[in-house]
């Protein structure tokens, strides 16, 4: 009984021919009254002790039972079942599980026995719960012997034998019961309560998706012995919102990164777990960046294409890419099964419409509102970004957009959301859009070929919500073209209208406003919106950034839930209406860059509706200015009023007490309320006091710059530890403090334009720290080793040597967190292709304006970048097997030289001018050969001429306009 004490056996007692009730009592044959004296004393006790505590215990008694024969089989059954419930399991070495077991330890706290914990492991599916909890149980299970249960698949079961099946196999389990039978599960939960509550148990629930399955199993912590540990693995977070008594710890469960992800998928697609080439090490590369780090996916796809050959490989992979492997949609569309009407809805709409935009908008747009992404989250279906933006999975957005497809029958009119190209040039192009469409969203950076959008043709979508033509970038010239004569009637039901490069100069007088939530016509032809006073009640932003024909506003008086308006740019805008300064809850106005604005006089009052969106959501006043010439004495008026955020432009005097120098940019953000540090001097320039302060961000900076320019001072930042953002630009500083270690929660850094030759080597202790710039330091020669950086912006650093050490052989590249980096016209960079193995992580790489004939060999062995800019290297002459086949974006515009490209699976290329290229026609054919052809993004314009003489398209005007074959 010692040992049993002990956790190291289990007593299992068999009573044949002996009254259980006369070894607890000591009676009979157990009598111990013969043995006396003072030396058998204790150990008399002991066996008295010994035997009461066997008596205890569930056993078999043999005068329960009907003969001999029974009472054996039952005793082998039992003893067998709970042998094989106590043998280890082998897991092997399973990738990643160090991890998981280290973020686990303390939340479980083992050596705890004066309270019941419950540790909900929680993640989306195919993500490895079950795996961990498994892996966890048979770690931890011998300290509870023999009450202990792994109970799997508890949705499933609850679904197919109800809740009292299983009451009765925990009570079963944990107390060795065979024929355990309960009649309601009000019963079944008093029964766990008054026969577990003085056990110290381990029980692992796995995949609990409903709270009363909870309440039926664990609802208290009384229903356990204190030390008790209840392991709850789940999709949903929300499930242990409302226990009470119990300490509640969550693990998240993250997806595999690369290395982890590379390595799992090996070991089930290859023997041995080795690729047996360097081409099959590119594809699971591939591989990796399709799963995501989603163990069920590298799992799935390991075993599929297992001892498949190389072509069945490459179309494999194809297919994947194309639509949802059926295996892994199975999983990760059980989430999306429980949800709601409304919850089904706004997932749909956040796969199809705004998987990475800011949470905060997509709120306003959606009928379920806040709440509505919160249960998306808590379901483990969407996560939020540390910059506030949604993150779905790559895999979970292919699922909910496969879903679409499959609602319609896979008939683009009839879907609900619109997101391929060549879909919506079908439905626009026929007039066959239908009341199901409700939203539109199309890229027109990715389109290869120009199409009329017609305002006409969006008339028949009655029910259309959401309209997103964008691009995703700045500098990609818009493939829409229009038709003037246009006066159509669009849904009253728009919400969103997000139309990047709008070539129109207003809007349709029938296009109504009286549901809109954001207008965003960024970088378009617009002269104004609308005529008159329109119904904007529901308008809360409103982007016009960079439409710099705009003129002038439409009154605002009626767009009451207005809470940004952003104009920056728009440089032949002569005025602000008035009715803006009576809109209580604008909290961002940004008019910078504006010059037509040359008086601009600012009165903003706090209201209570302005304290109280503040006081729930920490949104602060955010108000940047223009000062272009002064036209009133007081050309900044703030009444009644702390601004926390603010930006000027113009001549400004900085004068801290530890920065100080003349600047044209001065922009601030703090959470403390700076009524009073801004104040006008005689010549109309704000002095910033000194005083040290809790900013959050701090931009000083010229527009220009210069070396004449006078040095900026810059002696300590030890008066700025709470600072996130920091930006000193163009303002010749030659010394970085050493101290710049003290700026710990520091994330962004932009010292683009200064002079000094090094950074501090203390930046590495910059742990924060992830996005530096530096722009234009043309004196710059070295780095320190900053391995915490996710993005680095070097265009320009001319005398640039080095960006690593390379003669420390002792460097961990696995160090190296960098994900995006910036080096054109960085040419002095010695052994670039040295420097850039170090970086494994690299999604996107720079390396434009270089004098390189052959790209650097070691790109091809980067296997995760997706955009490779090489623009304007003109003695480039060879792209052959060069790129890693992780490629999607190439972009070598201005390769004057570049003669040679055979790379079928890069998606987007653009070479123009590629005046060396061969215009042959085995060339031209090889394009669309390799690949469908709506997959693949070509811009070679020499080009033009000769596909015209093959393929014979429709020309618009003067647009060459390539139909969706191709």
């Amino acid at each position: 009984m010692e040992l049993q004490g002990k956790k190291e056996i289990e007593v299992v007692p068999i009573f044949y021919g002996v009254n259980p009730s006369d070894v607890r009592n000591q009676r009979g044959n157990f009598a111990l009254e013969r043995y006396q004296g003072l030396e058998m004393a204790d150990t008399v006790l002991g066996w008295r002790e010994a035997l009461t505590r066997i008596a205890n215990r569930k056993g078999k008694d043999s005068t329960q039972c009907e003969d001999e024969a029974t009472m054996i089989e039952d005793i082998v059954r039992r003893i067998s079942s709970r042998l094989l419930s106590m043998l280890p399991i082998d897991f092997g070495d399973i990738v990643g599980m160090k991890t998981h077991v280290e973020g686990l330890s303390p939340l479980l706290n083992m050596d705890a026995n004066d309270e019941v914990r419950m540790i909900e492991i929680w993640g989306m599916g195919g993500i490895g719960k079950t795996t961990i909890a498994k892996y966890i149980y048979e770690q931890y299970k011998h300290r509870f012997s023999p009450h202990f249960c792994f109970i799997p698949n508890v949705r499933k079961i609850s679904s197919k034998h109800g809740l009292l099946y299983l009451q009765e196999k925990l009570i079963s389990n944990i107390l060795g019961e065979e024929h355990v039978k309960l009649w309601s599960v009000e019963q079944g939960a008093h029964c766990i309560k008054s026969r577990l509550g003085h056990l110290k148990v381990f029980i692992v629930l796995d995949d609990v998706d409903d709270v009363n399955q909870l309440y039926a199993l664990a609802k208290e912590a009384k229903w356990f012995g204190l030390g008790s540990r209840i392991i709850v693995t789940t999709r949903d977070k929300s499930l242990l919102n409302n226990f009470c008594g119990v300490r509640i710890f969550v693990y998240d469960v993250k997806c595999m990164d690369n290395d982890n992800a590379i390595k799992l998928f090996e070991q089930v697609a290859f023997e041995g777990g080795h690729p047996p080439s360097h081409v099959y090490k590119d594809l699971s590369n591939r591989v990796s960046r399709l799963a995501q780090g989603l163990p069920l996916a590298l799992e799935a796809f390991g075993f599929y294409l297992h001892g498949k050959s190389l072509m069945e490989w490459k179309d494999g992979l194809k297919s994947f890419e194309e639509a949802p492997y059926e295996n892994i949609m199975s999983i990760l569309k059980i989430s999306y099964d429980n949800l709601d009407e409304l919850g089904k809805t706004a997932f749909l709409h956040v796969a199809c419409l705004f998987n990475g935009d800011p949470v905060l908008r997509v709120t306003t747009l959606l009928d379920c509102g806040r709440f509505g992404i919160r249960d998306l989250v808590e379901k483990s279906l969407i996560d939020i970004s540390t910059d506030g933006c949604i993150a779905m999975h790559g895999l979970v957005e292919q699922t909910g957009r496969h879903i679409v497809c499959q609602e319609s029958g896979n008939r683009p009119a009839k879907q609900r959301i619109l997101w391929h190209p060549d879909d919506i040039y079908r439905v626009l192009a026929n007039y066959a859009g239908t009341r199901k469409i409700e939203g539109v969203a199309l890229d027109v950076c990715v389109l290869p070929y120009s199409f009329h959008i017609e305002w006409n043709a969006l008339e028949p979508m009655y029910n259309l919500k959401f309209l997103k033509i964008y691009k995703h970038s700045k500098g990609s010239e818009s493939r829409i073209r229009r038709n003037l004569e246009e006066n159509p009637i669009v849904s009253r039901k728009l919400r969103l209208l997000h139309w990047d490069a709008y070539s129109y100069t207003t809007l349709p007088s029938k296009v109504s406003p009286d549901c809109l939530v954001e207008l965003n016509l960024c970088y378009s032809k617009l002269t104004s919106l609308w005529s008159g006073v329109p119904r904007l009640l529901h308008l809360r932003r409103l982007d016009l950034t960079g439409c710099e024909d705009l003129k002038e506003l439409p009154d605002l008086h009626e767009a009451v839930c207005l809470e940004e308006l952003i104009l920056e740019g728009c440089i032949s805008l002569q005025r602000i209406p008035k009715s803006i300064w009576g809109l209580s809850r604008v909290k961002k106005l940004d008019v910078s860059n504006c010059d037509g604005l040359k008086n601009l006089r600012i009165i903003l009052r706090e209201s209570e509706s302005t304290v109280f969106q503040s006081s729930i959501s920490g949104m602060c006043l955010h108000v940047r200015l223009i000062h272009m010439e002064v036209l009133d004495p007081t050309p900044y008026e703030f009444e009644g009023i702390s601004i926390p955020n603010l930006s000027i432009n113009g001549e400004i005097k900085i004068k801290l007490e530890l920065l100080e120098g003349y600047a044209e940019h001065l922009c601030f953000l703090s959470e403390q309320e700076i009524p009073h540090e801004l104040m006008m001097l005689e010549n109309q320039t704000p002095k910033l006091m000194s005083s040290p302060y809790n900013f959050k961000s701090l931009d000083i900076m010229r527009f220009i710059c210069s070396e004449r320019s006078n040095l900026f001072k810059c002696y300590s930042f030890s008066d700025f530890p709470w600072l996130r953002d920091l930006n000193l630009i163009n303002l010749n500083i030659e010394e970085i403090p050493d101290d710049i270690h003290h700026m710990m929660v520091l994330e962004k850094l932009d010292l683009s334009g200064n002079g000094f030759r090094v950074l501090p080597t203390t930046m590495i202790l910059l742990t924060n720290l992830k996005h530096l710039t530096l722009c234009n330091c043309c004196r710059l020669e070295t780095l320190p080793d900053l391995y915490q950086l996710e993005t680095l912006t070097l265009s320009d650093c001319t005398n640039l040597q080095a960006l690593v050490n390379l003669s420390d052989a002792q460097q961990d590249q696995s160090r190296y967190c960098l994900v995006e980096l910036w080096l054109d016209n960085c040419k002095n960079v010695q052994s670039l292709s040295d420097q850039l193995t170090r970086f494994k992580s690299l999604t996107y790489l720079d390396i434009s304006r270089h004098d390189f004939e052959t790209v650097p060999t070691s790109i091809k062995d980067l296997p995760l970048l997706v955009t490779l800019c090489l623009n304007y290297c003109k003695k480039l002459k060879s792209l052959k097997e060069v790129l890693p086949l992780s490629l999607k974006y190439l972009y070598a515009h201005g390769c004057k030289s570049l003669d040679a490209f055979i790379e079928y699976h890069v998606h987007h290329r653009d070479l123009s001018p590629c005046l060396q290229w061969k215009q042959d026609s085995s060339q031209i054919t090889r394009f669309p050969a390799g690949r469908r052809s709506e997959e693949v993004t070509i811009f070679c314009y020499q080009f033009f001429y000769a596909l015209a003489k093959f393929f014979l398209f429709p020309f618009i005007g003067t647009d060459m306009c390539l139909l969706p074959g191709f």
